[in-house]
Protein backbone atom coordinates (compact mmCIF):
# COMPACT_ATOMS: atom_id res chain seq x y z
CA UNK A 1 0.00 0.00 0.00
CA UNK A 2 3.21 2.29 0.92
CA UNK A 3 1.94 5.85 1.59
CA UNK A 4 -1.38 7.65 -0.04
CA UNK A 5 -3.27 10.43 1.35
CA UNK A 6 -6.76 9.27 2.82
CA UNK A 7 -7.86 12.90 4.67
CA UNK A 8 -6.93 16.06 5.59
CA UNK A 9 -8.43 17.30 9.06
CA UNK A 10 -8.72 20.82 10.18
CA UNK A 11 -8.31 22.08 13.85
CA UNK A 12 -10.53 25.06 14.33
CA UNK A 13 -10.77 27.63 17.30
CA UNK A 14 -15.03 27.71 17.09
CA UNK A 15 -16.36 24.88 15.55
CA UNK A 16 -19.89 26.39 14.77
CA UNK A 17 -18.13 29.29 13.33
CA UNK A 18 -16.50 26.74 10.91
CA UNK A 19 -19.37 24.52 10.33
CA UNK A 20 -21.52 27.72 9.21
CA UNK A 21 -18.17 28.56 6.99
CA UNK A 22 -17.85 25.91 5.14
CA UNK A 23 -21.45 24.59 4.81
CA UNK A 24 -22.57 27.73 3.26
CA UNK A 25 -21.81 27.11 -0.02
CA UNK A 26 -23.15 23.61 0.10
CA UNK A 27 -20.02 22.05 1.63
CA UNK A 28 -19.07 18.32 1.57
CA UNK A 29 -17.75 16.63 4.47
CA UNK A 30 -14.34 15.04 2.96
CA UNK A 31 -12.00 13.37 4.68
CA UNK A 32 -7.96 13.34 3.57
CA UNK A 33 -5.05 11.21 5.67
CA UNK A 34 -1.42 9.30 5.05
CA UNK A 35 -2.05 6.08 4.16
CA UNK A 36 0.73 3.79 5.59
CA UNK A 37 1.20 -0.33 6.07
CA UNK A 38 2.08 0.19 9.69
CA UNK A 39 1.57 3.26 12.27
CA UNK A 40 3.80 1.32 15.13
CA UNK A 41 6.87 1.11 12.91
CA UNK A 42 6.11 4.92 11.55
CA UNK A 43 5.63 6.29 14.83
CA UNK A 44 8.96 5.03 16.20
CA UNK A 45 10.37 6.23 13.27
CA UNK A 46 8.98 9.86 13.54
CA UNK A 47 9.90 9.39 17.27
CA UNK A 48 13.02 8.32 16.83
CA UNK A 49 14.07 11.76 14.46
CA UNK A 50 13.76 14.16 17.27
CA UNK A 51 12.51 17.30 15.69
CA UNK A 52 8.77 15.80 14.77
CA UNK A 53 5.96 16.23 17.67
CA UNK A 54 4.23 13.38 18.01
CA UNK A 55 0.92 14.09 19.50
CA UNK A 56 -1.11 11.04 19.95
CA UNK A 57 -0.80 7.02 20.96
CA UNK A 58 -1.61 4.48 17.95
CA UNK A 59 -5.66 4.25 18.41
CA UNK A 60 -7.69 2.23 17.15
CA UNK A 61 -10.41 3.00 14.75
CA UNK A 62 -13.42 0.58 14.80
CA UNK A 63 -12.38 -2.82 13.16
CA UNK A 64 -10.16 -1.12 10.15
CA UNK A 65 -8.06 1.67 11.42
CA UNK A 66 -5.30 2.49 13.66
CA UNK A 67 -4.10 6.07 13.46
CA UNK A 68 -2.00 8.66 15.37
CA UNK A 69 -1.26 12.29 15.00
CA UNK A 70 1.78 14.55 14.53
CA UNK A 71 2.27 17.75 13.68
CA UNK A 72 4.12 19.25 10.05
CA UNK A 73 6.89 21.55 10.41
CA UNK A 74 4.46 24.45 10.94
CA UNK A 75 2.44 22.61 13.28
CA UNK A 76 -0.40 21.50 11.43
CA UNK A 77 -1.72 18.68 12.68
CA UNK A 78 -1.23 15.55 10.51
CA UNK A 79 -2.97 12.16 10.74
CA UNK A 80 -1.22 8.77 10.21
CA UNK A 81 -3.39 5.91 9.05
CA UNK A 82 -3.19 2.06 8.89
CA UNK A 83 -5.86 0.38 7.47
CA UNK A 84 -6.49 -2.97 9.27
CA UNK A 85 -8.45 -6.42 8.98
CA UNK A 86 -8.58 -6.33 5.11
CA UNK A 87 -9.89 -2.49 4.59
CA UNK A 88 -9.11 -0.51 1.46
CA UNK A 89 -9.66 3.08 0.89
CA UNK A 90 -12.68 2.16 -1.15
CA UNK A 91 -14.14 -0.41 1.27
CA UNK A 92 -13.40 2.92 3.56
CA UNK A 93 -15.24 5.09 1.32
CA UNK A 94 -18.07 3.31 1.21
CA UNK A 95 -18.98 3.02 4.82
CA UNK A 96 -18.15 6.55 5.12
CA UNK A 97 -21.05 8.73 5.30
CA UNK A 98 -19.79 11.70 2.72
CA UNK A 99 -23.41 13.57 2.76
CA UNK A 100 -23.27 17.50 3.52
CA UNK A 101 -22.59 18.90 6.98
CA UNK A 102 -25.42 19.40 9.11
Amino acid sequence: MGSDLFHVGLCVADIERSVAFYCDGGARVVQLSFYLDDADAKRAKLAARGDVTITSKVVRLGATMRSFYTTDPDGVPVEILQLTGGATHDSVLADAALGPLT
